[in-house]
């Protein structure tokens, strides 16, 4: 039987109690003294935002080519607010802290890629790839038929684990229409677009 009091952050290495060590809802606002824990106290969850303004040129796409897709804008937020800035026409990002993510991408195809079978022919494809070091390794991929009329919208949503913040990823773009597609911007941050939110340590 311990003391009341007997053990404190004194007491305690650092990192000695983690998620494994405690029970499941053991901690909440009847187990912590009022103000006893303050944002400071908290890691801070980031996310990263990354778009393509409406003053950066179009994105084509070459029929049968896979086509690195690239923003011009980022963003890193935290909790108390945004830190980063803007980029020019980049292909390859890096997240701002180790763990894992969850990654949602949402792009629109116009109707340049006429083929054959008419407007907005053939398939529209997206792909995820993950750079670690030399290795390129896709981890998430979409294909849609392209719409026969009007716009083709088109989203990829993957969870991402143990991402390093040395890794690096890559959106690419592929379409078989048998003309260059071009990605339409969609107003402030609306499309082409990739989200990134930390959600784990590992």
């Amino acid at each position: 039987m311990l003391a009341l009091g007997s053990v404190g952050a004194s007491q305690l290495a650092s990192s000695a109690v983690s998620n494994t060590a405690v029970a499941s809802n053991a901690i909440n606002t009847r187990t912590i003294a009022s103000r006893g824990v303050w944002a400071s106290d908290l890691q801070a969850v980031p996310s990263l935002d990354v778009w393509k303004s409406g003053n950066d040129p179009a994105r084509s796409v070459a029929t049968a080519t896979p086509t690195p897709i690239s923003f011009d804008r980022s963003e890193t937020s935290y909790e108390d607010g945004a830190v980063g800035g803007s980029f020019s026409s980049a292909s390859l990002f890096s997240l701002p802290q180790a763990g894992s993510y969850l990654v949602s991408v949402s792009v629109r195809w116009d109707t340049t890629g006429t083929g054959p079978g008419g407007a907005g022919s053939g398939f529209r494809a997206l792909e995820l790839h993950r750079i670690v070091g030399s290795t390129d390794t896709l981890v998430a991929s979409s294909r849609i038929a392209s719409a026969p009329d009007g716009y083709t919208d088109q989203g990829l949503e993957v969870r991402l684990n143990n991402v390093a913040t040395t890794d690096q990823l890559r959106l690419v773009g592929i379409q078989d229409s048998g003309r260059p597609a071009t990605l339409s911007t969609l107003g402030s941050r609306a499309a082409p677009r990739l989200q990134a939110t930390w959600v784990a340590s590992t």
